[in-house]
């Protein structure tokens, strides 16, 4: 699966807001449309981040830090796209919560149980040392089945290795999301954007610094 992201390439309601338009005022539609996707991109971040922790159990600060925008180049020829993604290294772990699917089978790779505390994002603490870390502890030892604790009662499993691949549920419907919010977030910017490219070129114009 390749890296989520969205692509902004928004066909909103441009010809309702430019109707009627003026010289000066169809002059600032390129530059407003770059802008505002720009200003979308940015928003569905923001609301990204907002929104995962609903849909995506518990979070990292990585992970919710990582959302990443990529706004329009500036350029008469490139095609004003904007983009709302995460990096290839958090999307190797999200990108399950978003598309579901299967999770290759990795041969050492533990999975809890329940006589093991897991850390604040309920993930296994300290997971990619885990076997070095109770290889020679007291008390503990590896098998192939997975890493146990020797106790009076018996013998206490705290970690079993993976065995198969793991399948996984659509639980972030990111791109639904992005998709639903992302038509009235670049409707607002603009309007409001053209309004304001409108009236500093008329200021420029009537200053004589500009002429259209």
């Amino acid at each position: 699966m390749a890296t989520p992201q969205v692509k902004l390439d928004i066909k909103s309601n441009i010809k309702q807001f430019t109707k009627g338009l003026n010289k000066v005022g169809k002059s600032q539609i390129p530059f407003t449309v770059n802008e505002t996707i720009g200003n979308t991109a940015f928003t569905l971040r923001n609301a990204t981040i907002k929104d995962m922790p609903r849909h995506v159990d518990r979070p990292t600060n990585k992970t919710l830090k990582d959302v990443r925008y990529q706004a329009p180049k500036r350029s008469k020829t490139a095609l004003p796209i904007g983009y709302v993604y995460f990096s290839p290294l958090v999307s190797t772990w999200l990108k399950y919560s978003i598309e579901g699917g299967s999770r290759p089978y990795k041969k050492g790779r533990v999975l809890p149980t329940r006589n093991v505390s897991l850390n604040n994002f309920g993930n296994v603490r300290n997971h990619r040392n885990i076997i070095s870390t109770f290889r020679n502890k007291k008390n503990h030892f590896i098998n192939s089945t997975g890493i146990f604790k020797r106790e009076k009662s018996g013998n206490k499993a705290l970690y079993i290795f993976e065995k198969r691949a793991i399948q996984y549920k659509k639980t972030f419907p990111f791109f639904d999301i992005m998709n639903k919010k992302s038509i009235n977030i670049f409707n607002f910017f603009f309007q409001k954007n053209l309004q304001k490219n409108i009236d500093k070129t008329n200021e420029l114009i009537n200053k004589g610094v500009l002429r259209i």
